[in-house]
């Protein structure tokens, strides 16, 4: 196979008014043009995304799906350790939650949302009010939320800090979302969230999850019927917003919000893909979920802060494999942080002598095409505001992104 690429980039400081001459970050695949925009941080404006202060702002990870979660005891809502979010709090040189009563404001942490024991900082209101809520909703998405929302208030009271970045995985995407568009405890109306990264979000619903016969077929879906109702299309459409995939609250206005999906779909020997198939609907994913759900499709002028779109890049991890992918979290740790957007772009690409199986009984064409850019930056500007700008380091850390069309788009071995 033989690659001819033209790419453009740029990178600018984002401030005044060249902010709302940004290009919007969007993918667009017409005809032989590939055009994809994979935009990492900005920062630097009055509303509260852009006015963040990364010295006194605590970042809380939201996980994702755990297939024990309805039935796990313990105590929820309290700090927990993770290898993961230790390193992305050391590329940013800030200290891990550990349980204490006082913690720097720039803290990273992280908690659990299952459990059956409230922790002690909730007040017998706290303990009412999430009683009130799940036996309302029977538990899921509200109920994790409202935990999230209560640990976020004592992270703020622990720390000192003025907001919080929300980086949440998965299914805590939905979590987030709920938190978010439904202003639990009140965090974003009072604009305490100044950041939000959603990383292979379950932020429209899941596929598999919307169809009942399939969900034994998916292992992460079978143990938790509340939680597999809730990531339903269905259910996100009547209970959150409708069109599902569509963000529309004035409290996104407020907050910096990016995403990332990933596009590797041989998770569980590419089963979600076949399954597509088999239906008609085949579309890109990542093995759990798809792309299309992963990311907002549309982003009302109400939700959008200074009038621009959420930044939005591709990997070509699975739906497990990006938790291993130190590129995809020095780019989370870049977005937590930094005062500068990053736009890539593709403009053209030209695929020739391409060699797909074609078999008496199965033609494979068209083909799945993945383009990756690389781009480079130095340590200094991933640790942001916590980092010696006055002895900048010649060392550079390598950036990699992935952007794969879909497999039945049709790009194929004749285009130019």
């Amino acid at each position: 196979m033989r690659w001819d690429m033209t790419t453009a980039g740029r990178r600018r400081p984002v401030h005044g008014s060249d902010l709302s001459r940004s290009p919007a970050c969007r993918r667009v695949i017409s005809g032989s043009r590939f055009l994809l925009m994979a935009c990492a941080a900005l920062l630097g404006h009055a509303a509260a995304g852009w006015a963040q202060d990364p010295a006194r702002t605590a970042t809380i990870y939201v996980d994702g799906f755990d297939s024990g979660g309805a039935t796990r005891q313990g105590t929820f809502g309290i700090d927990r350790s993770s290898p993961m979010i230790d390193s992305v709090a050391a590329s940013i040189g800030a200290k891990t939650a550990d349980g204490g009563a006082s913690l720097p404001p720039n803290v990273v942490a992280t908690t659990w949302y299952y459990g059956d024991v409230a922790p002690s900082y909730y007040s017998a209101a706290d303990v009412a009010q999430l009683q009130q809520i799940t036996t309302q909703w029977g538990g899921g998405v509200p109920r994790y939320a409202l935990i999230v929302a209560k640990y976020a208030r004592n992270v703020l009271q622990r720390s000192g800090a003025r907001q919080i970045n929300l980086v949440s995985g998965s299914f805590g995407s939905l979590i987030v979302r709920w938190m978010i568009e439904k202003n639990v405890e009140g965090l974003a109306g009072e604009g305490k969230i100044a950041r939000w990264l959603s990383i292979e979000g379950v932020l429209a619903g899941n596929w598999a999850a919307s169809r009942s016969d399939l969900g034994h077929y998916l292992d992460f879906l079978g143990p938790l019927p509340i939680d597999v109702t809730h990531m339903s299309y269905a259910w996100v459409g009547a209970q959150i917003h409708a069109p599902r995939t569509e963000a529309d609250s004035p409290y996104y206005a407020g907050i910096l919000m990016g995403q990332m999906v990933s596009t590797d779909d041989t998770y569980d020997n590419g089963a979600l893909s076949a399954l597509m198939s088999s239906y008609g609907e085949y579309q890109p994913n990542d093995g759990v979920q798809a792309v299309a759900d992963a990311h907002f499709q549309n982003v009302t002028a109400a939700s959008r802060l200074d009038g621009l779109p959420p930044t939005l890049s591709y990997f070509h991890d699975d739906h497990l494999s990006v938790k291993r992918d130190r590129t995809a979290w020095a780019q989370a740790a870049a977005f937590i942080t930094q005062r500068r957007r990053v736009t890539v772009t593709m403009t053209s690409a030209r695929v020739s002598d391409l060699h797909e199986v074609h078999t008496f009984l199965w033609n494979w064409l068209p083909a799945e095409v993945v383009l990756r850019a690389a781009s480079t930056r130095r340590p200094s500007s991933i640790a942001g505001a916590s980092a010696d700008r006055s002895r900048p380091s010649r060392r550079r850390a390598r950036s990699r992104r992935s952007c794969a069309t879909s497999p039945r788009e049709k790009l194929r071995p004749s285009a130019t």
